[in-house]
């Protein structure tokens, strides 16, 4: 059987000028427009195709694929490339980080090194463009990450099938067109179903993003049997240049891709590689000298320009930029990028035994990285003991948290803050184990605390807002004598609205199940969120999943914590512990009138418990208060500061539940 042709062996001059627009478009839409350009989504297509006709060049030349020669290719040219950059952000992060992003930082680096940042992202339900969160410098590496895992594992694929193509007689080249197509099929479809339901895996996923990679290795095999003419390849190059161009222009959030929305980026990239190779022709400024010597500088400038981009935000405690300094970011940025290109370079001449040079680069970068890491982690943990051992000598009462604004308990001056700075952002609701108590899909999961057969039930519903909540109602339950219930879900609220797509279908679906749940078996109580940022009503989908449990159950909302415009752990840290300095007027982020006051067609079964006093007076919310840090980041509140919420919980829950047991 005739085999496909295999595309001539050259260099595709025009690849380099897409490149370097596909970098332009990443950084503009980084650090002026906060959104994705597509541009990685070309990046993908473009090393399926490029690693594809790599290694056809080989069965061609060699006969063989020599995976182990592809794989260390890859370590002697962009993994140690990416090491050197690697080494770079943990100095330049030294000196301009706060403290207590290190440790986050230094599991990021890990999980670089080993070229997993992608699962690490997923397994943090980070969103790339969250930056409300604290972005890491590594978290760029996500994509590197998926293209490294695709390289290494194709390189065994492709040579399993040659080897079997040859046992079976059967033309090598289209026989892996039909496993790239079949594997490319599969992606496509987890891509879409992921997307839907679990946007921020999605996102990271090597397996939602293999369909990217394999349309340019399916353009590596099919691309010499298109034939256009110079007139229609013309078009189709400008075509796709527009494509994508447009593409961050009409897409309107991170969370689209990569499901169908990505169709538009790899489309554009598949039609640029045809209009390059399926005629001969040449477009000035795309194989001009210039474009083909900067775009040298485009790995380096990627691997760059994110970790200045959060330097920048974090030395400069903004997150919009003039076109000045942003331009001043890409030139930092470029500079950088030509340093550490000619570094590797550099380092690669000094490993001259071409049989263990990659062994001899490895050896090295290991024994660099493990330096690095054991310097940082040392002072880390020597910063933290000492934490620790003046905590433990610190009086309780020094730290009333809530209760100087709820009950006017006074707080001792000069006080060191709680939880420092080096466990703030871990500081979290300490639920028996995390992973079985939050749903992360339509199913319910759900723990019981302090159980008992006659102690009434109080089930704490909703997401991370809802389930902050949880160490003052651990300990109230106890004071109390209920029972309490957790049913949470990562990333979702109590509500049958997704807020213009932020609620995944996931989430809604859960809501539904929720509900038919609680109306089968219902709980007592349902403790759950009544308001949502600074929105001056209840959200319509809070009220609708009231109303669906009247006569069922009775619902205790409590008003929603106030969202701080920035990071409250940098803030103080960059203030150099003076919390003072990153307090908030009240009036920006809540609405004058209590929401419900204002709001129609409120459900009988509600109780409203407003919560403002607990973190703010009559003129500013406190980022901190009664010496401990109310926020561990924007807006997620401290464990620590949770407990302290008892004073203003206690005596409504107590008043809802007497007032009940009296009715029974």
């Amino acid at each position: 059987m005739k085999d496909l042709p295999l595309a001539s062996r050259q260099f595709y001059a025009e690849i380099a000028g897409l490149r370097l627009l596909c970098i332009t478009l990443i950084v503009i839409y980084h650090i002026w427009l906060h959104k994705v350009s597509g541009g990685i989504d070309v990046f993908f297509v473009l090393t399926g195709f490029l690693t594809m006709l790599t290694m056809l060049y080989r069965i061609d030349e060699d006969g063989k694929v020599a995976p182990f020669t592809i794989v260390a290719r890859i370590i002697k040219t962009q993994w140690l490339h990416a090491f050197i950059v690697i080494v770079g952000i943990m100095v330049m992060l030294f000196f301009t980080y706060p403290i207590g992003q290190w440790e986050s930082a230094l599991a990021h680096m890990r999980m670089t090194m080993m070229g997993v940042e992608n699962g690490y992202l997923i397994d943090q339900a980070t969103n790339y463009l969250a930056f409300d969160q604290a972005a890491s410098p590594f978290q760029h590496f996500w994509s590197l990450a998926v293209q490294w895992q695709y390289a290494i594992v194709a390189a065994f694929v492709v040579a399993f099938v040659h080897i079997f193509s040859k046992q079976a007689k059967l033309p090598v080249r289209k026989t892996l067109l039909v496993v790239v197509v079949v594997l490319a099929a599969i992606s496509f479809y987890a891509s879409i179903l992921w997307t839907a339901n679990a946007p921020h895996t999605a996102y990271f996923h090597t397996l939602t993003r293999l369909w990217e990679i394999l349309a340019g290795a399916a353009m590596a095999l099919v691309v010499t049997t298109i034939k256009l003419h110079r007139f229609v390849a013309r078009l189709a190059m400008w075509v796709s240049i527009l494509m994508l161009v447009m593409t961050g222009i009409l897409v309107p959030t991170t969370l689209a891709f990569p499901g169908y929305i990505a169709v538009i980026p790899v489309m554009a990239a598949c039609l640029f590689l045809v209009s390059i190779t399926g005629q001969t022709m040449t477009w000035g400024l795309f194989r001009a000298r210039l474009t083909v010597w900067l775009s040298q500088y485009t790995y380096g400038l990627f691997l760059w320009h994110w970790p200045v981009l959060m330097m920048a935000k974090m030395v400069w405690q903004r997150e919009v930029f003039t076109v000045e300094e942003g331009l001043l970011i890409i030139a930092v940025s470029l500079a950088f990028a030509v340093i550490s290109h000619h570094a590797t370079q550099l380092v690669q001449s000094m490993f001259t035994m071409r049989r263990y040079q990659f062994v001899s680069i490895v050896t090295f970068a290991i024994a660099v990285s493990v330096s690095v890491n054991l310097m940082m982690t040392q002072y880390i943990d020597d910063r933290q003991l000492k934490h620790a051992e003046a905590e433990h000598l610190m009086p309780v009462e020094q730290y009333p948290g809530a209760a100087v604004l709820t009950t006017g308990v006074e707080a001792e001056a000069n006080v060191p803050l709680i939880p420092p700075m080096l466990n703030v952002r871990g500081d979290l609701p300490q639920i028996d184990g995390p992973d079985a108590c939050n749903a992360t899909t339509q199913a319910i999961v759900t723990c019981s605390f302090n159980a008992g057969a006659e102690r009434p039930i109080i089930a704490l519903v909703g997401g991370s807002h809802s389930g902050h909540w949880f160490p003052a109602l651990e300990e109230l339950a106890v004071a109390l004598n209920f029972q309490l219930d957790t049913y949470l879900h990562d990333g979702c609220r109590f509500t049958n609205d997704d807020f213009n797509g932020q609620m995944t279908e996931a989430c809604l679906a859960w809501n539904a199940t929720v509900i038919e749940h609680f109306q089968t078996s219902p709980p007592d109580f349902i403790f759950t969120t009544a308001t949502l940022n600074k929105r001056p009503t209840i959200p319509s989908g809070y009220i609708a999943q009231w109303q669906a449990l009247e006569g069922y159950t009775h619902i205790i909302a409590v008003q929603d914590n106030p969202r701080m415009p920035h990071d409250v752990p940098d803030c103080i840290a960059l203030h150099n512990g003076d919390a003072r300095a990153c307090h908030v007027e009240r009036a920006d982020v809540l609405p004058d009138v209590l929401p419900w006051d204002v709001t129609d067609n409120l459900p009988s079964n509600v109780t409203f418990i407003e919560t403002a006093q607990a973190f703010c007076d009559d003129t500013t919310c406190f980022a901190a208060a009664g010496n401990i840090i109310a926020y561990r980041d924007t807006n997620h509140i401290t464990a620590t500061y949770a407990k302290t919420l008892q004073s203003i919980l206690h005596e409504p829950l107590r008043s809802v539940l007497t007032e009940t047991n009296n009715l029974n």
